[in-house]
């Protein structure tokens, strides 16, 4: 029985070597030679990509491969932030490295858009209404026009209320169908705690199992690190570990938002008073005022 276990363990180990250097080989051919590709609703060779995100540093902690993806191939690039993460006082020290750090990834100062709305204030707990981000986003995307849009999930990578604010905000706009014609929606799939922190060896599912992945090169990969050190009032022990072992430094994989076919009721906007009737021979007549 000894000896059984001492093989499994044996084997256990050997592939686990080997599982690493196969990620590390594909990780230095990808991140070499690929780059996020998607095709625009309309033929063009130069896109326009807007990232939406809840505060500073969500640009670099979790868009890093996707924003230098497409700034490498020669796209434009737009950031919008929704708050200036004054959550612990620091707004406006925050808003200033938002901007150092968008510059690390890439992204022009012109293109980078922050916005300090009072009802869009950074807090784990105080999730956002979906109408009030709306109000902000929609006018900002009819004035870009973007080709692409990219934001977070419905569990927003970490869970946080705002980020997820976010992405109900845009797929709200979808189900809507007043996003711009020619534009396309996009989500940052979030994955579970283990393929979340195992970094560069979650990559070969990642290639099996996403149609659109974005992977950082090494050269990038540092630049991904050098944009979130200037988040340096962020920068606790625990945010180290994060940028070492995070998959998102490494690689995003996206997901399309479609419209989706829901019924809301909007009391506010579609309230309407009730007429009283009566029914005369089967039929309903509103009834008549007395003069």
């Amino acid at each position: 029985m000894e000896a059984f276990w001492r093989l499994i363990k044996d084997y256990s180990y050997t592939t686990a070597v080997y599982y690493a250097i196969l990620s590390l080989i594909l990780y230095m051919f990808v991140g070499f030679l690929k780059n996020l590709s998607i095709t625009p609703k309309v033929p063009i060779s130069v896109q326009k990509v807007l990232i939406i995100t809840a505060h500073p540093d969500d640009e670099c902690m979790f868009f890093s491969p996707t924003i230098q993806s497409f700034v490498n191939s020669g796209h434009f690039v737009h950031v919008l932030c929704l708050s200036n993460g004054n959550y612990y006082g620091l707004g406006k020290t925050r808003s200033l490295e938002l901007f150092s750090s968008c510059t690390a990834l890439g992204v022009p100062l012109r293109n980078v858009h922050l916005f300090n709305h009072s009802d869009l204030q950074d807090h784990p707990a105080h999730p956002w209404k979906t109408r009030d981000v709306e109000k902000i986003i929609l006018p900002v995307m009819y004035y870009l026009q973007p080709h692409l849009v990219i934001t977070f999930d419905s569990y927003g990578v970490s869970g946080h209320s705002n980020h997820i604010s976010v992405s109900e905000a845009l797929q709200s706009l979808s189900n809507k169908r007043i996003l711009p014609n020619n534009m396309r929606a996009f989500q940052l799939q979030s994955t579970g705690i283990l393929r979340k922190y195992v970094s560069i060896l979650d990559l070969p599912l990642t290639l099996l199992t996403s149609k659109y992945v974005a992977v950082a090169s090494p050269w990038g990969l540092l630049k991904g690190w050098w944009a979130m050190l200037n988040h340096w009032s962020q920068f606790v022990w625990f945010r180290a570990l994060y940028i070492v072992f995070s998959r998102y430094m490494l690689m995003n994989t996206l997901e399309e938002i479609l419209p989706q076919e829901v019924c809301v009721l909007d009391t506010e906007e579609e309230y309407q008073p009730k007429v009283q009737q009566t029914k005369e021979n089967g039929t309903p007549k509103s009834k008549r005022r007395k003069r």
